[in-house]
């Protein structure tokens, strides 16, 4: 099973964007959109813990299997190195004993926390106290906001086969769905038309009824 490991940081859950008021996903929900993980341990100081639970109140929203925990460190100074050394291998200790029995595979993300945590966590992965890969997120500000698309009463099975299908590419639900139609915006037009016409054409001595799908898709262009 795959485990990540983050410090909640100020960026999280979402990362203020520089046109005022819009906001994109902070630096783990960027990386769970790219990554799927059955498990994220959310490390916490006492000054970030409102985050750490938005944090994981939006994860628990995008996908509802995962299983979250907050560890709160109730350190007075987040950049005490000796300190947070101390907190961070304890705490790493007991979550590498609840797994040990579920070949787990563990994830760092770096990018939130203090300078301080990410050099603990630097430490730890290279001494081989966590045996784990450490991923850096760069967020990349965007002066416009990416557009969002709503699709209502989507039918139970389309739902069910997408999700399968992005569990045998190893990515989120979203990052699937987002592939599907980068691939098919890039499809030209002729060809979607072509398409279109060779499945008809194909199924017609299936005994089947079908409208002529390239002309409605004519049609929808046309509006």
């Amino acid at each position: 099973m795959n485990i990540l490991l983050t410090f909640a940081g100020n960026r999280d859950p979402f990362n203020p964007e520089i046109v005022k008021g819009i906001f994109s996903d902070g630096p783990v929900l960027t990386l769970l959109a790219e990554r799927s993980f059955d498990a994220v341990h959310i490390f916490t100081t006492p000054n970030t813990l409102p985050n750490a639970r938005q944090l994981q109140l939006e994860m628990g929203k995008r996908a509802g299997d995962i299983h979250t925990h907050i560890h709160l460190f109730d350190i007075p100074d987040p950049t005490d190195y000796e300190t947070l050394f101390l907190h961070m291998s304890g705490c790493c200790r007991d979550i590498l004993a609840e797994y040990q029995d579920r070949q787990p595979a563990y994830c760092i993300a770096t990018a939130s926390g203090t300078p301080q945590m990410q050099t603990v966590w630097f430490l730890l992965a290279q001494s081989g106290l966590v045996p784990a890969a450490l991923h850096a997120i760069i967020m990349i500000a965007r002066r416009h906001p990416m557009a969002n698309v709503l699709i209502r009463d989507i039918p139970d099975e389309v739902i069910n086969e997408l999700k399968r299908r992005a569990k045998a590419h190893n990515r989120p639900l979203q990052r699937e769905l987002r592939g599907i139609l980068e691939e098919t915006a890039r499809l030209p037009y002729e060809d979607i038309v072509q398409r279109a016409t060779e499945i008809r054409l194909k199924l017609a001595g299936k005994n089947l009824s079908f409208s002529d799908s390239a002309e409605s898709i004519r049609e929808d262009r046309g509006r």
